[in-house]
C-alpha cells in the first residue's frame, strides 16, 4: 500500500475538525471525565474538608465505567458516515477518480476518525490528570495512564466498527440503521439478553452451559470491561475481578478487542471493494 491513504486521512481529519465532530466529543467526554475526577475535590473545597484524603484511583476507574457507555456512541456517530456519506453525496467518484484506491479510502478514513477520537480522549484525560494533581496533590499515574490507554483502545474499536459499517452499506439511512441495531444489541441489551438467557438455561437445563460466560465476554464493551479489571487490577496489586479462565486473561481480551477493529474494517472493505458505485 502506498501512502495515498495518508492524504485521505489528513483531509478527512481536517474535515472532522471543521465539522465540529472533534469539538463535540471533547465537550461530551471531556466534561464528563473532568466532572467525575474533580467533583469530589470541588465539594471538599466548598465544604472546607481535607482533599488529600480523596483517592484518585477509584475516580479514574469511574471514568472508565462511564467511557463504556459514552465512547461507543460518540465513536460510532463520529465514523458511521465516513464512507457511506461520501457514496450518497457522489463525492466518492471524485475521490476514486484520483490516485487513491478504495483500500486507501477505507484505511484513511479509519486512521482519521481514530485520530479524532484519540485526540478527544487525550484532551479529556489531560484535564482529568491536571485536576487530580491540583485538587488532591496526588496522582496514581499507572491507573490514570492505564485508564486513558484502555479508553483510547475502546474508542478505536468503535471507530473500526463504525467505518466498517459505513463501508458495508451504500447510504446514510442504512448506515444509521445498522449502527443503531448494533449499538442496541451489542451494548444496551447485551447484558440483559444474557441474563435472560442464563435464567432460561437454569430453568430448562438446571445450570448455565460451561461456554456461556465465554460468549458473554465476546461483546466489545464486555471485553473492554474484563480487560480493564485484569490490567488495572494488576497495576493496583491484584485483579479487580479474579478469574483463572483463559478468556478472561489479558492476552485473550486484547486480541479480542483487536479483532473487533480488524474484522469490521476488513469486512466493510471487502464489500466496498466489490460494490457498484454507479
Amino acid at each position: 500500500m502506498t501512502r495515498r491513504w495518508l492524504a485521505i486521512a489528513a483531509t478527512d481529519f481536517q474535515y472532522a475538525r471543521r465539522s465540529n465532530v472533534l469539538l463535540g466529543i471533547v465537550i461530551v467526554f471531556g466534561l464528563l471525565t473532568l466532572g467525575i475526577v474533580a467533583l469530589p475535590g470541588v465539594l471538599a473545597l466548598v465544604l472546607g474538608e481535607p482533599r488529600g484524603e480523596v483517592a484518585d484511583a477509584p475516580l479514574f476507574e469511574a471514568t472508565a465505567a462511564a467511557a463504556g457507555f459514552i465512547i461507543p456512541i460518540t465513536a460510532l456517530v463520529g465514523s458511521y458516515l465516513s464512507v457511506a456519506g461520501e457514496r450518497e453525496s457522489g463525492r466518492i467518484r471524485l475521490l476514486l477518480g484520483m490516485p487513491p484506491t478504495r483500500r486507501d479510502l477505507v484505511v484513511g478514513k479509519f486512521i482519521a476518525r481514530s485520530g479524532v477520537v484519540l485526540l478527544a480522549i487525550g484532551v479529556a484525560y489531560a484535564l482529568a490528570i491536571g485536576s487530580s494533581v491540583l485538587l488532591y496533590g496526588q496522582l496514581e499515574i499507572g491507573t490514570a495512564l492505564g485508564t486513558a490507554g484502555l479508553v483510547g483502545l475502546l474508542g478505536v474499536v468503535f471507530v473500526g466498527i463504525g467505518v466498517g459499517i459505513s463501508a458495508l452499506v451504500p447510504s446514510r439511512a442504512k448506515a444509521i440503521a445498522f449502527v443503531l441495531v448494533f449499538y442496541m444489541l451489542a451494548i444496551v441489551l447485551w447484558d440483559l439478553l444474557f441474563q435472560a438467557g442464563g435464567v432460561l438455561a437454569v430453568f430448562f437445563l438446571g445450570a448455565e452451559p460451561g461456554w456461556y460466560p465465554f460468549v458473554e465476554t465476546l461483546a466489545p464493551t464486555s471485553a473492554y470491561s474484563a480487560l480493564y479489571d485484569e490490567a488495572i487490577g494488576a497495576l493496583l496489586g491484584g485483579a479487580l475481578v479474579a478469574s483463572d479462565a483463559v478468556y478472561r486473561s489479558t492476552p485473550f481480551l486484547s486480541a479480542l478487542l483487536l479483532a473487533w477493529i480488524v474484522l469490521p474494517v476488513g469486512l466493510g472493505y471487502w464489500v466496498f471493494e466489490r460494490a457498484d458505485l454507479e
